[in-house]
Formats: structure tokens, C-alpha cells, sequence
């Protein structure tokens, strides 16, 4: 019998999921990553510094291919990359 998740065992499955799914995809250019979710969404927003280069939208949509590949077909999977000049 599987038990029902709890709060904290879809904070700690969204995190270590994403945080799996972005090692290695993240650049200099990366000034932040926030993260929320739902039981039926995860919200990943990456801001940049500067121009988001080719390389880093490409890395960006392999990370979230990786995150949607372990949730269930019902979990809605949402990465935004976003440009931030400061």
C-alpha cells in the first residue's frame, strides 16, 4: 500500500528533482532560481544576467526535460528563463 504524500515529501521531491535536473546546466550568467509547485505544477524561473545565449536556452529545456521525466503524467511542468539587466 502506498502512502499519501505529505507536504514535506513533495518540497523534498521538487527540490532534489530540480536541483538534479540543473547541476551542470547552470552558467555564470545565472543570477537566480526560484521554485514552486502545487501537487499538480512545478514552476521553475531562471533569471539571467544579460542575454540568455542559445547554449543556455538549450540547457534550460534539457533541465526541464529531465524534471517532467520524473513526475507523473498529471504534474504540469513550467521552466521560464528570463532576462535581468542590473
Amino acid at each position: 500500500m502506498e502512502h499519501a504524500k505529505t507536504s514535506t515529501d513533495i518540497r523534498v521531491g521538487v527540490l532534489l528533482c530540480t536541483h538534479r535536473a540543473l547541476l551542470g546546466h547552470i552558467g555564470a550568467a545565472v543570477r537566480q532560481i526560484t521554485c514552486r509547485w502545487t501537487e499538480n505544477e512545478v514552476h521553475v524561473r531562471v533569471v539571467f544576467d544579460g542575454e540568455i545565449s542559445g547554449e543556455s536556452a538549450e540547457a534550460m529545456s534539457e533541465a526541464e526535460t529531465e524534471v517532467v521525466a520524473d513526475f507523473p503524467p498529471h504534474v504540469a511542468v513550467y521552466f521560464t528563463a528570463e532576462r535581468c539587466d542590473r
